[in-house]
Parts: C-alpha cells; structure tokens; sequence
C-alpha cells in the first residue's frame, strides 16, 4: 500500500497551493492510478455568528476557535 502510494506521487509534476484561501492543486502526468490530471482541494472557514461577541485570549483565540467537530463543521462537496 505504502509502496503504492509513493509510486503515485512519483507522477505528480507540479504542486501548488492557492493563493485566494486555503487550497492545494496537484498536477499530475498520465498513470495508471487515476485518470484525473489534476487534483484541487479547496478548504473554507465559515465566521460562527457569534464571533464577534467573544474576545480573544493573549493568543488571539476563541473559544469557538476550540469548538471543533469534523463531523458538525466539514461540509464536503465535490467540483468536477
């Protein structure tokens, strides 16, 4: 599996990440793993709409910063 998944990234031939938010855009040559020559990851952070009522501690945290759930706060959604 291991071996198998760097013989894949051996294919990749360029690699950015986007400069308008959090992403990661992966070009890839012709292989025999998938058929897709790019791949694009996007993330985004929703502001919580009581942000503004909370204050920050001396590390510029919220509490709402700490309430994390993959299972409640990732959307996923697929571009094609």
């Amino acid at each position: 599996m291991l071996h198998d998944r760097i013989r894949t990234l051996s294919y990749l031939c360029r690699f950015r990440v986007s400069a308008q938010g959090i992403g990661v855009v992966q070009h890839f040559r012709d292989n025999q793993f998938f058929h897709d020559k790019i791949i694009k990851k996007e993330y985004k952070y929703d502001i919580p709409a009581n942000a503004s009522e909370q204050t920050p501690d001396a590390d510029g945290i919220t509490d709402n910063m700490l309430d994390f759930s993959w299972d409640r706060d990732v959307k996923i959604s697929v571009r094609l």
